[in-house]
């Protein structure tokens, strides 16, 4: 026979599955950790020390893991047992712009515009718009494997004072921040 479980009955995308159990002795066992609609989303092989007991830590929630009941298998030859765990929640990946201060630019300034949570190596289009929302700049920078960016804008000289809003685009997703020009 074989036992197995998890540490743990509910997990979050992205978090750590360790799994724990026995079965003979110094026996091949094959790992298949499956999602809610039936599709392996990972597989492995491990064995069981000389006393029978086995555990394996290197299965990891998808990131982008549908939530529902997941199945850790664990089989030898026809023997098998499904661990079962629930993924629920996600991971909530805002995107978010920051301006290098709060307080009123000045035309001539240089601003420092950073983000974080953009999608991973992408192209983030910024458009800076003015009080009436008209674009007045376009800019283009990438975002790096961790969703974060930064890139430098210079007001022009001839900008009229007022509320300015920055928007940047990531893929599906975007952000916003505003700012005064005195």
């Amino acid at each position: 026979t074989i036992k197995a479980q998890t540490t743990k009955n509910a997990y979050l995308p992205g978090e750590g599955i360790l799994v724990l159990g026995s079965t003979d002795p110094n026996t091949i066992l094959n790992l298949e950790l499956t999602d809610p609609d039936g599709k392996i989303s990972k597989r492995k092989d491990i064995f069981s020390d000389k006393t029978g007991k086995f555990s394996d830590g290197t299965f990891r929630v998808p990131t982008d893991a549908k939530q529902g009941n997941w199945i850790l298998k664990v089989k030898s030859g026809v023997k098998f047992i499904d661990a079962e765990f629930t993924v629920s929640g996600t991971i909530e990946k805002t995107f978010t712009i920051k301006l290098d201060k709060t307080e009123a630019y000045h035309a001539g300034d240089h601003m420092s515009i950073t983000g974080t949570g953009a999608d991973k190596s992408n192209t983030i289009i910024i458009q800076i718009l003015d009080p009436n929302n008209v674009k007045i700049q376009e800019l283009q920078t990438r975002s790096t494997n961790e969703g974060s960016f930064d890139t430098l804008w210079t007001i022009p000289t001839d900008k009229q004072s007022g509320k300015y809003t920055i928007k940047a685009v990531s893929g599906q997703v975007n952000a916003e921040a505003s700012f005064d020009i005195q």
